[in-house]
């Protein structure tokens, strides 16, 4: 059991806005009981149009989001993180680069923007060092042409699928792995922004 990072909650500044602070990282998943694998497996999941003041993992009075509580007491829960645009490619390429919009050049726009080539990405960091790299992308803003997942081994953009398959395709990418290589994976998930059509 990690401990949880504990700060005070901070409403996004945007109703709508994405809430990249939903970064959990699953340490020492990737470590047998006799400790021949000591680095961690590392799990992002940002997910679009929820606001953490909504969500029972982040203090919530109702329970409406039983499984990512479930997973949050057994992680790392960043509880105090605030998307630097609420637009879902800019606040995306931030999280993958480390750096604001005017600095990794994708800033305001959902559609249209593209990270340059030579940006650094989390993945190309996870890669160099040794992990293998996996995303899930529910959202046509971050397919390929916005190039957010640039450094990602396996790329999968489930938005192209029945939503079903948004949860299934990254846990049967669990399911079939076949190394004992640790991992990287990032799932977005787009979900909440269907009630609003």
């Amino acid at each position: 059991m990690h401990e949880r990072v504990s700060a005070r909650l901070c409403r996004p500044p945007c109703r709508a806005g994405l809430v990249a602070a939903l970064a959990i990282c699953l340490a020492g998943c990737s470590s047998d009981d006799r400790g021949q694998n000591p680095r961690p497996n590392v799990l992002l999941i940002t997910v679009c149009s929820v606001r953490p003041d909504h969500m029972s993992c982040y203090g919530y009075a109702r329970e409406t989001t039983p499984n990512l509580s479930e997973l949050a007491r057994e992680s790392l829960v960043f509880a105090n993180a605030i998307t630097q645009w609420p637009k879902t490619t800019p606040a995306i390429a931030a999280i993958m680069t480390g750096k604001y919009g005017h600095a990794n050049g994708v800033m305001r726009r959902t559609f249209g923007s593209r990270l340059a080539d030579e940006q650094v990405t989390l993945s190309e960091v996870f890669s160099g060092a040794g992990y293998t790299t996996a995303a899930f992308i529910s959202s046509a803003a971050l397919g390929k042409h916005s190039n957010v997942t640039q450094g990602f081994r396996v790329v999968e953009e489930t938005f192209r699928r029945r939503r079903k398959a948004w949860t299934e395709r990254p846990l049967l990418w669990l399911r079939e792995r076949e190394s004992d290589t640790p991992f990287f994976m990032w799932v977005h998930l787009n979900n909440a922004h269907y009630p609003y059509k």
